[in-house]
């Protein structure tokens, strides 16, 4: 039994690993290859990829995405021993957080690892677009003389410097700019589509926007404004995930959250 970085040659092993709803599993493996950021790993069990998990790190916090074990491995404590691989590097990047976002079978797993909740993500589907107005005003295509304000906002909102995620998903994005200022931001193309707002009508004019090409929303429960809005258009919340967090906690402005990235990134 032992750990390796994942190859290229690993991509057609791990299509047929991948969970059902989980996306296209290989394509994000294969960025985490690409990216110096990331430390994609399997465990091997005589020669067989029996484990995958990916630290990914921003600056001094780091998370672990897409841990999976093989379905005819599970039981056999293979997943606990990825992540305690996965927090070892973090920890020698000198990280001092670590996030994950858990699901239901791998929540008991983390808890007993010493992770804790910080909150909680709402899942929405099958949203028809409402009958919504014509597109705010505000809403302008990305310019760069507003990325820094963009960074910024993602830094505060965040509490973690994502930039190197962010700046490739830039100039296909969509800002919320009133008198030069910079109040929210949507990334089709980062994730499942990232929306931030520091102000409420901001967040949800770029979320009506997205909604009128997308059917699904994740929200943190603390984006009470988001979540009302949804529940009060009639579609239920479909499931809920955990996120957690084992050292230090991390001070995220989750109502400022008006849709996520992804369930390796928050």
């Amino acid at each position: 039994m032992n750990f390796e970085p994942i190859q290229f040659s690993d991509l057609p092993v791990i299509t047929a690993l991948s969970p059902e709803g989980w996306g296209n599993v290989p394509i994000k493996i294969q960025h985490y290859i690409e990216s110096p950021f990331c430390f994609p790993i399997k465990l091997l069990v005589d020669q067989k990829i029996v484990a995958i998990g990916t630290t990914i790190i921003h600056s001094n916090v780091a998370w672990l995405g897409h841990i999976i074990v093989a379905p005819d491995e599970r039981g056999k404590g293979y997943g606990k021993q990825t992540t305690q691989e996965l927090i070892r590097i973090a920890n020698s990047k000198k990280c001092n957080s670590i996030q994950l976002i858990a699901t239901d079978m791998g929540a008991p797993v983390y808890t007993k690892l010493g992770f804790k909740e910080s909150s909680s993500y709402l899942f929405f589907d099958d949203i028809q677009a409402p009958c919504l107005e014509e597109v705010d005003n505000n809403i302008q295509q990305y310019q760069s003389r507003y990325k820094e304000q963009l960074l910024r906002l993602d830094l505060t909102t965040a509490a973690e410097n994502r930039q190197c995620e962010i700046e490739p998903h830039c100039t296909s994005g969509f800002l919320y700019v009133k008198n030069q200022t910079l109040y929210g931001y949507y990334l089709p193309s980062l994730g499942e589509g990232l929306i931030v707002a520091n102000e409420q009508a901001a967040g949800m004019a770029l979320l009506k926007m997205y909604l009128m090409q997308n059917s699904k929303v994740v929200l943190p429960k603390e984006n009470t404004a988001a979540v009302s809005f949804l529940l009060n258009q009639g579609y239920p919340i479909k499931r809920q995930a955990k996120r957690m967090y084992l050292g230090e906690n991390i001070d995220v402005q989750f109502q400022s959250i008006f849709n996520r990235i992804g369930g390796n990134l928050g």
